[in-house]
C-alpha cells in the first residue's frame, strides 16, 4: 500500500525547492515522487535533478514540446504513477510533516472511500497566513458531515469543494477517470466522479500559497466584489457550465452500471444538464427572464449555488438573445 506523490510543475522555482523539501520531511515518506514538467523555462528542471540526488525515487517526465495545461500534466504523472495511493502536489505549497500519514492511514481505515481532501492554511507568498482554505470557499460544517456521511455527490453536482492540492485518492480510481475532459479542471472531475465515496478531513495539512502566478487562487471575495459579479457577462460562463454537464452526462451515460453513478444519479445528472441548457438560453432582456427563471427557483436549489445564481441571471448583462 505504497505512496505516489504526483506534481505537475511550470515555471515553479521561486518556491519548488520548499515544497520537496516539505515533501521529504514527512513523518511516512513517499514510495515515488512523479514530476511532470510543462515546459518550464526557468530553473525548474535543475531544481528537480539536484533532489533526485536526496531521493532517488523521483521519476522525472519532460514536456512534450507544447504546453498541456495543468490537468493533461497531471494525467502524464498519473498514468506514469505506480503506488496503491496518490497524493496530489502543487508546485508552490509546503505540507505539514504528516500530510502523507494521516491522509494514508485515512483511506486504509475506509476502504469504501476513493478519495480523500483536506483543509488547508492559505498564506501569502513571503508566508504569511491569510485564514483557512475552508472558511475562503464557504465549506461549513454541515456540509463537511454530509460529505463524511456518505452525501457528497448532491453537494458536488451543484459546487465544488475539493482543492486538488490537498487530495489523496487511490490509484485505480483516479486511472478509471481519465481522460480529464478539457471542460473540467481534474480536482473537480475526480471530485465529482468519486460522488458519495469522498471522504474530508477537517485539518489543515498544507500551506495552500496565494500569489500572482497562482492558476487557481483561493482568495476570499469582497462584498463589492461578489456583487460586481453578478452584473458580468455571463454567456460564457454559462457556456462553460453546459459543456462541463453534457461532458458529465456522456461520461455518466457510458459508464452505466459500473462503480461511477447509480440510476438515481443518473438521473440527477441528466436533470441538471436541462437545467444548464435553460440558462444558457436565457435571452438579453433582463424583464422577460424574471417569470422563467422564479419558475425554476427549486432547480437553483438543487442543481446551482441557489440564490447567488438566481441573480446572476435575473441582473447580469447577455451579449445576444439566444435562439
Amino acid at each position: 500500500m505504497g505512496v505516489s506523490v504526483v506534481m505537475a510543475t511550470y515555471n515553479g522555482g521561486p518556491f519548488l525547492a520548499e515544497q520537496l523539501m516539505s515533501i521529504l520531511s514527512q513523518t511516512v515518506l513517499p514510495d515515488e515522487i512523479v514530476i511532470a514538467d510543462d515546459g518550464s523555462t526557468d530553473d525548474t528542471e535543475r531544481i528537480i535533478f539536484r533532489f533526485r540526488g536526496k531521493f532517488p525515487n523521483l521519476l522525472y517526465i519532460p514536456s512534450e514540446g507544447t504546453r498541456l495545461g495543468p490537468g493533461k500534466n497531471f494525467e502524464r504523472a498519473i498514468k506514469r504513477s505506480s503506488q496503491e495511493f496518490i497524493v496530489f502536489s502543487d508546485q508552490d505549497d509546503i505540507w505539514q510533516p504528516d500530510r502523507i500519514e494521516i491522509q494514508q492511514s485515512a483511506l486504509k481505515s475506509n476502504p469504501g472511500a476513493v478519495l480523500l481532501h483536506s483543509n488547508a492554511r492559505l498564506v501569502d507568498q513571503d508566508g504569511n497566513m491569510l485564514g483557512d482554505l475552508f472558511s475562503a470557499l464557504g465549506i461549513t460544517k454541515t456540509i463537511l458531515t454530509r460529505i463524511n456521511n456518505g452525501e457528497a455527490f448532491n453537494i458536488l453536482l451543484r459546487r465544488n469543494v475539493v482543492t486538488g492540492a490537498t487530495v489523496m485518492t487511490r490509484r485505480e480510481f483516479a486511472l478509471s477517470t481519465l481522460p480529464f475532459p478539457d471542460a473540467w479542471l481534474h480536482d473537480e472531475w475526480l471530485a465529482i466522479c468519486g460522488g458519495n465515496r469522498v471522504r474530508v478531513l477537517d485539518h489543515c495539512l498544507i500551506q495552500y500559497r496565494q500569489h500572482d502566478k497562482n492558476h487557481i487562487g483561493a482568495r476570499r471575495l469582497s462584498v463589492r466584489e461578489k456583487f460586481l459579479k453578478l452584473f458580468e457577462d455571463t454567456d460564457v460562463r454559462n457556456a462553460r457550465l453546459l459543456a462541463r454537464t453534457e461532458a458529465l452526462t456522456n461520461f455518466a451515460e457510458e459508464k452505466s452500471g459500473n462503480i461511477f453513478f447509480n440510476t438515481r444519479e443518473i438521473g440527477l445528472i441528466r436533470k441538471k444538464l436541462t437545467h444548464e441548457r435553460f440558462r444558457s438560453t436565457l435571452g438579453k432582456s433582463r424583464l422577460l427572464r424574471i417569470w422563467p427563471v422564479l419558475k425554476r427557483v427549486s432547480r437553483y436549489r438543487q442543481f446551482s449555488n441557489f440564490s447567488a445564481d438566481i441573480l446572476r441571471d435575473l441582473l447580469s448583462s447577455r451579449q445576444h438573445d439566444k435562439p
